[in-house]
């Protein structure tokens, strides 16, 4: 039974956007140029946008998965493949542009950078992450990139292009997906709860041993929250949520770990994966709540869900990946203009959501939805319908 989740897409184009103005805000001086108000600050920073993102993959990782269990059979290697190679046709080709294009421009997107942020800040920069001076990219860094491996180096995983080290996460709990479906659906009573268990456990765990933005591991320092046991957590309430949707599990469950999730992750990061848990179960909520809650948070549904949904859709992974690639020319020929400072930033703020917005549509015509294609085209070859096991064949064959 398929359930309305449209409004992921408009959620997903919100928090990619999240994620842009927040290091748009970062390279223009921060609080150096100017202080937000207080309410604001927490929204300039763009982790609790990225855990949203890992909530809503594991939701669409699981949810069709799930639905197409009747016609691919889960433990079948046909299945596992067709997973692999539709993630690959999916995310590589508008990937490997991005880390190809800002490898080629990175000296110049670093000296542009450095000279923005000198210019409407009035002091020199320091950068930590991407454009750290004495962290010029190499081989081994676009190798590492290409590969997805960057994520288990510290230092590398955001040595070329910042918003990357989330791919690498991403593809490690795809690596494993295929295994956890199988290891969720078998003895849930059981294995589910011990995963939830495991997941905060491991959260905890990895921020103290390997760190992450806000303090160094004591063990190892990645710097960024780039290994899987950094965001499995957010994973596993995107799982959950998919299987209590799709009533193959009690609601309990995901109870549990969103009350054990409330004392570990971050409240702005626990606030965002309520706001999809309210959006997906809306319908509960509808004899609970007062009417005017409830009509409230349909009509937000249906602007996620609509036009904008759609267009999110189309735009949400270039916006994510592209940004930084874009903002650091934006930044340089704004300020060649002339204009003051506030000013310069406002024209520079509308270019840089006006041009994201147009290069991310035209991208995913041009790139991302032939590519798409030609991955359906390729596993409609390689894997025939009539030839691909079903559960239900499978169960007569044992019989």
């Amino acid at each position: 039974m398929k359930h309305d989740t449209k409004f992921l897409d408009g959620i997903r184009l919100c928090l990619a956007l999240w994620v842009a103005l927040g290091h748009f805000y970062k390279y223009i001086g921060g609080a150096s140029f100017a202080q937000l108000p207080y309410f604001m600050r927490p929204f300039m920073d763009a982790t609790p946008a990225v855990d949203g993102f890992m909530v809503i993959t594991g939701f669409l990782m699981m949810y069709h998965y799930t639905l197409r269990e009747d016609k691919e059979l889960p433990t079948a290697a046909s299945t596992i493949n067709k997973f692999y190679l539709r993630r690959f046709f999916r995310l590589f080709p508008l990937y490997s542009l991005a880390i190809l294009a800002n490898y080629l421009l990175f000296s110049v997107n670093n000296g542009f950078l450095y000279d923005s942020y000198q210019h409407l800040s009035g002091h020199a920069p320091r950068f930590d992450t991407t454009y750290d001076p004495g962290k010029y990219p190499d081989f081994w860094d676009v190798f590492l990139h290409l590969t997805f491996l960057h994520g288990f180096v510290p230092g590398r995983n955001v040595s070329l292009l910042g918003p990357a080290w989330s791919l690498s996460l991403e593809m490690q709990f795809y690596i494993l997906f295929p295994l956890l479906f199988l290891f969720f659906t078998k003895r849930p009573q059981l294995r589910v709860p011990l995963t939830i268990l495991v997941s905060v456990g491991l959260y905890v765990l990895a921020d103290k041993l390997f760190g992450n933005w806000a303090r160094p591991g004591r063990l190892v320092d990645f710097g960024a929250p780039s290994l899987i046991i950094h965001k499995f957590l957010y994973f596993i309430v995107g799982m959950l949520l998919s299987q209590v949707l799709l009533k193959r599990l009690n609601p309990y469950y995901l109870l549990f770990i969103l009350v054990l999730s409330v004392r570990v992750i971050p409240p702005i990061s626990f606030a965002v994966t309520m706001l999809i848990t309210v959006f997906m179960f809306t319908h509960e909520l509808k004899e609970r709540v007062p009417a005017w809650i409830y009509n409230a948070i349909e009509a937000c549904k249906k602007i996620f869900s609509g036009k904008v949904g759609k267009f999110g859709a189309d735009i949400s992974y270039s916006l994510y990946l592209l940004h930084m690639l874009l903002l650091p020319a934006i930044l340089h020929y704004t300020i060649a203009l002339g204009f003051d400072k506030v000013t310069t930033v406002v024209i520079a703020l509308i270019l840089f959501v006006a041009i994201n917005f147009v290069l991310g549509y035209v991208l995913y015509r041009t790139l991302e939805k032939p590519f798409i294609l030609m991955g359906k085209r390729l596993l409609e070859k390689k894997y025939p319908t009539e030839l691909v096991p079903s559960i239900r064949t499978s169960h007569l064959a044992e019989q």
